[in-house]
């Protein structure tokens, strides 16, 4: 038997996404998922598995972590 997520993962991973600034496909090519069963899951039309919320999740982290890397430092002055 297989234990399910509730929606309300799918709606997390919706406001992470958001909070990124990706969009689905973006997030689907980064966690090498479906876009077509990230959309249902975003909109709770599937309850996603575990392993799937962490793999989008992680993904998404990765991404945010990598722009944050990436972005120009600000230099304070006195």
């Amino acid at each position: 038997m297989t234990t399910h997520t509730s929606t309300s993962g799918g709606l997390a991973l919706k406001l992470l996404r958001s909070e990124a600034g990706l969009t689905q496909g973006e997030v689907a090519t980064l966690a090498s998922v479906a876009p077509a069963y990230l959309s249902k899951v975003e909109r709770g039309s599937h309850a996603p598995s575990p392993a799937f919320v962490a793999k989008v999740a992680g993904a998404i982290a990765g991404r945010m972590a990598a722009d944050a890397v990436a972005a120009p430092r600000l230099r304070l002055t006195a």
